[in-house]
């Protein structure tokens, strides 16, 4: 649990590479399928591609889709989009999709934090297909879930995230 603190404090920071080391290590300490290990691949998908560590993000997508339980395999469905706009397999059609199931999961159980991240997940897609305006409004609506939520690292992270957008210039 304290790794995981200091790797919130390090995102906080926007050390991503502080934060990837921390996650990895708390991670490694848990068993695959252990709620907390799950929880802490939650919020490892942007850290990891930036950090060039596509094949660890990869895995963590891979275990939180195939976890038992809805809201994991939601988060899952968000990060194999993000990951594939990393890679080669990236297309709009099908990550819209996969954003819709898990945002569909996420308002069905009421979890704040994963609305957080389907919309981080429609930022990326409106993003890498060039539309900003839509790109920065995904960050926003992302921001205020996350607040919700009370992560506030992740809400302030869309915050800086719809600004840098914005200056831009909405498409």
């Amino acid at each position: 649990a304290r790794l995981d603190a200091a790797a919130r404090g390090a995102e906080a920071r926007g050390d991503h590479g502080a934060m990837c080391g921390l996650l990895q290590r708390a991670i490694a300490l848990l068993p695959e399928g252990d709620s907390q290990r799950l929880e802490m691949m939650v919020g490892m998908a942007v850290p990891f591609n930036t950090a060039g560590l596509h094949n660890e993000a990869r895995a963590g997508a891979g275990e939180l889709a195939a976890s038992p339980g809805g809201r994991f395999q939601g988060v899952g469905r968000v990060r194999e989009g993000f990951n594939d706009g990393h890679g080669t397999e990236w297309s709009v059609g099908g990550r819209e999709a996969n954003i819709v199931a898990a945002r569909e999961v996420f308002g069905r159980l009421g979890d704040e934090l994963g609305l957080a991240w389907a919309d981080r997940g429609e930022r990326a897609l409106h993003w890498m297909a060039g539309r900003t305006a839509a790109a920065a409004a995904a960050a926003e609506r992302a921001e205020i879930h996350a607040r919700a939520a009370g992560d506030k690292a992740f809400a302030e992270s869309m915050r800086r995230t719809a600004q840098s957008m914005l200056a831009f210039g909405p498409t």
